[in-house]
């Protein structure tokens, strides 16, 4: 990859992309998170960061929550007090947005060929090291990056999650 241009990054809310891009580009990423393996052209080169996926749907309810109380213009429609109601309800129309998707719908095959790398946010430092080696790139270092993680779930909403998330767990053969 030397000389030639950088990679596509799909960026999947919530794995750590906003990071990735300010790292690899110098900046965010234009295409922000509509980059997917689907839309990318034949010739295409992409990485991509998937994270677990219990820890990114309560990720996902902490950004979206604090979102809407920082912005009280109700930008992420809930319509739960907690993630442990929302993760028992899995509430389709909830579901459906974007920072809640399934990775899966970014990234359906870690085999196609237009996927250079693929890391894991659970080992972010350690991967983004390694995709910056398989790219040639020499000097970049991601800012301090530690996911938060403040809602707790019960073993019943983290089933449910699983069971929603299901072909997120059997992409990187999470259990």
């Amino acid at each position: 990859m030397r000389g030639d241009r950088l990679p596509d990054l799909i960026h999947i809310p919530r794995t750590a992309g906003t990071a990735l891009a300010q790292a690899l580009h110098g900046a965010v990423t234009r295409h922000g998170h509509t980059v997917t393996l689907a839309s990318l052209p034949p010739d295409a080169r992409a990485i991509a960061f998937l994270r677990d996926p219990v820890a990114r749907f309560v990720s996902a309810w902490d950004f979206a929550h604090d979102a809407n109380e920082r912005n009280r213009d109700g930008y992420f429609r809930l319509g739960y007090p907690t993630a442990e109601e929302l993760a028992l309800a899995l509430d389709p129309d909830v579901m459906a947005q974007e920072v809640f998707r399934p990775q899966v719908s970014w990234v359906p095959d870690l085999t196609d060929a237009r996927l250079l790398f693929v890391g894991r946010t659970e080992h972010l430092y350690r991967d983004f090291l390694r995709a910056c080696d398989l790219l040639g790139l020499s000097g970049r270092s991601l800012p301090a990056y530690v996911p938060p993680t403040r809602s707790q779930l019960s073993a019943g909403a983290i089933v449910s999650l699983l069971g929603f998330y299901r072909e997120d767990v059997e992409l990187l053969s999470w259990s």
